[in-house]
């Protein structure tokens, strides 16, 4: 059960980044290139949560 919910936890995180960077692209007036900067910015916090998380679950 406790894998399930992780699993879950995890689809749930990814599935929120992708619809934030498609929620971005859909926006109209802003040019591809602010749109790749946003897009990267949500990467690029992405990827620190995800470390973060990954060394506090390590300390635990």
């Amino acid at each position: 059960m406790k894998q399930f919910l992780n699993a879950a936890i995890v689809i749930s995180f990814f599935g929120l980044v992708a619809a934030a960077i498609w929620l971005v692209w859909d926006q109209k007036g802003y040019s591809n290139a602010e749109k790749t900067a946003v897009s990267v910015l949500i990467v690029f916090a992405t990827v620190l949560v995800c470390k973060l998380v990954w060394v506090v679950v390590k300390e635990l």
